[in-house]
């Protein structure tokens, strides 16, 4: 040991001495016998180097994230950061529009301390206008550079939207990388940062050809646009698509590829190493795969977990049930665990908490609610959290557990009415004796409204009466940036209906959005067989605000009920601004059936008992 120490002391002391050594700057006295370090090899390769790469922005983008995330990156100070693009909300030609959104991302990239590069999304570069403001702010779309021998690969997926089809890599684009690529053979890696996953699409245009250049040399490919993590082992490389940074998501968590993040990318002679680093934590590069991701998907869309609505005639609560439908369509073993979380207003249990489901059957459980008060308001209680967590048992399966969460409780019944006169979609208001239904926040002192339900042997009409003492001027660009009043009418049998979450922009659903101030509206539908609905709507601006009249076709509720159908479940929802338009407020009838206070059966509605 003393041998070594003099060697070691005599080595370090020749290095103070000279300045010349492997650690300069590095002055330490050397004690005899135990040290308080492990050693003095430091991890500082001057081929080495650390950068970040940020993910999606937009697609349904979240306030605040991306610029919090910015300001997480000022704090750990890599030397650069890269993107995967999707940073401006896209599909719109408003040029003053498209400027004000780029101004708003690039003020929040202006305040990170280290560069920034940028390569486009389908939200940035989703037209012919959006192409030319991007290539007039950024110059190409796609580029290449060499930094301590590493090759950036930065591409452009997204060129098909300019008039090449399906071509997301385009000939041009393929000549160019291919160029690069021959023009810098001998860096010891190649990094490639492209928004789609393209090696997941059917047309990715030219990108086959651009595997067939990267398969023999060593390379690293990172993608956006899913909003879901995963890893693939692709092409001898490894492939990664990233979460999100803002962009919209579930956000169940970082095992199912769905958290907020920038990526850590620590670049090292044998390759890059990755550290997924939340917003609340740090993650390894394995934290979701393929194989998980694959795992995961087969079980939430088997639909194994079905709850019935708990819909209740009084206007208070006592006790009631939640029938549980839990089915296992495998040919394994299914486990499934439930538990309700705490909650003031109601208590929850159930006799089988967990549950073996045997293979290819079926089992129904009932969970019990009850009220910890006397009077306990049914329209205002507070709902529970049910937790599902359903798992697989078999050989090669991960040994982890989906989650699924359900927000329970008791929903008041609300009834529709036969119109008893001839219904005029004019926004007067005319023929309505009663608007029973109304909401307002508690916040708000100057907006309020209420609405009706009722429907003919033809259509269903609503109406609403929207009290609001300022009413902000909109453009036909874009409604959601503006006064508003929209509603989504779902039609589907009761229990999927009452379970529907708005996923995938309202699918299987009737929703539309109108301009409080002019006649612009939104109508959105997704099924195929539904093509044109004769829907009607009316907005007439009145003196406290503004009336809404619509009409949806009866045809559209028997195409998935039938001739005898018997219900609909209904939101409504409007957007508020006053003075300041950042200051956006927005004020639903239900819980919002897209965020996480969704809750099973909300907003339901049947058909008056007195004509069943």
């Amino acid at each position: 040991m003393f041998y070594k120490y003099v060697i070691l002391s005599f080595t370090f002391l020749t290095f103070c001495c000279s300045l010349v050594g492997q650690e300069p700057g590095l002055k330490i006295n050397i004690p005899q016998g135990s040290k308080p370090w492990t050693g003095l090899d430091f991890n500082n390769d001057e081929g080495q180097f650390q950068f970040a790469i940020v993910s999606d922005r937009t697609g349904g983008h979240r306030s605040g994230v991306f610029l919090d995330g910015i300001r997480k990156l000022n704090l750990l100070q890599p030397e650069f950061v890269m993107s995967v693009g999707d940073l401006i909300e896209g599909y719109t030609e408003d040029v003053d529009e498209l400027n004000r959104r780029w101004k708003e991302v690039n003020g929040f990239i202006d305040s990170l301390a280290v560069p920034f590069f940028y390569i486009p999304g389908n939200n940035d570069f989703s037209n012919e206008v959006m192409a030319d403001i991007y290539l007039k702010q950024f110059g190409k779309s796609y580029y290449h550079f060499v930094y301590k021998d590493v090759l950036f690969l930065c591409l452009n997926s997204e060129e098909h939207y300019v008039g090449n089809k399906r071509d997301h890599i385009t000939d041009k684009q393929f000549e160019y990388i291919k160029s690069a690529l021959t023009a810098n053979v001998d860096v010891k890696w190649t990094l490639v940062f492209i928004h789609r996953p393209l090696w997941r699409r059917n047309y990715p245009g030219r990108w086959k050809d651009v595997e067939k250049l990267l398969n023999e040399r060593k390379h690293t490919v990172y993608a956006g646009h899913v909003h879901r993590y995963a890893k693939f082992n692709h092409n001898n490389g490894k492939y990664f698509m990233l979460g999100t940074t803002g962009a919209g998501s579930p956000l169940r968590s970082a095992r199912l590829g769905e958290f907020d993040h920038v990526s850590w990318i620590t670049m090292t002679q044998d390759g890059p190493i990755m550290a997924n680093l939340e917003l609340t934590g740090i993650w390894g590069e394995d934290v979701s795969t393929s194989k998980t991701m694959e795992y995961l998907s087969n079980i939430y869309r088997a639909n194994c977990v079905q709850i019935e609505p708990l819909i209740v005639e009084n206007e208070t609560f006592n006790d009631g049930k939640i029938k549980i439908k839990l089915t296992n369509d495998k040919d394994i073993l299914m486990h499934v665990k439930l538990k309700g979380s705490f909650n003031w207003d109601l208590s929850g249990s159930c006799d089988k908490p967990q549950i073996e489901i045997p293979p290819n059957s079926v089992e129904f459980i009932d969970f019990k609610l009850a009220s910890k008060r006397t009077s306990l308001p049914t329209e205002t209680s507070r709902a529970m959290k049910l937790k599902a967590e359903v798992r697989y048992v078999g050989e090669g399966l991960p040994e982890m557990d989906a989650p699924f969460y359900f927000n329970i409780g008791p929903e008041k019944k609300n009834y529709i009415s036969q119109s008893e006169k001839p219904v005029d979609v004019d926004g007067k208001l005319d023929e309505w004796d009663s608007l029973p239904y109304s909401f307002k926040e508690k916040d708000s002192k100057d907006f309020s409204l209420s609405f009706g339900v009722s429907y003919d042997d033809s259509n269903i009409y609503i109406a609403a009466k929207v009290i609001d003492d300022i009413l902000f001027t909109d453009t036909t660009y874009n409604n959601w940036d503006y006064d508003f009043f929209a509603l989504v009418l779902n039609t589907e049998p009761l229990i999927k209906s009452a379970m529907y979450s708005g996923a995938g922009r309202y699918r299987n659903s009737f929703f539309f959005n109108q301009s409080a101030t002019s006649g612009s509206k939104f109508l959105f539908y997704h099924k195929k067989e539904m093509k044109k609905v004769d829907f009607k709507s009316i907005c007439q601006v009145t003196q406290e605000g503004y009336n809404i009249e619509a009409s949806i076709p009866i045809e559209y509720l028997k195409r998935h009920q039938g001739e005898n159908w018997k219900h609909f479940r209904l939101n409504i929802f409007t957007q508020d601004i006053d003075n300041d338009e950042e200051e956006r407020s927005r004020y639903y009838f239900k819980p919002d059936w897209r965020g996480s206070e969704n809750r099973i059966g909300s907003g339901l509605f049947f058909k008056s008992e007195v004509e069943d």
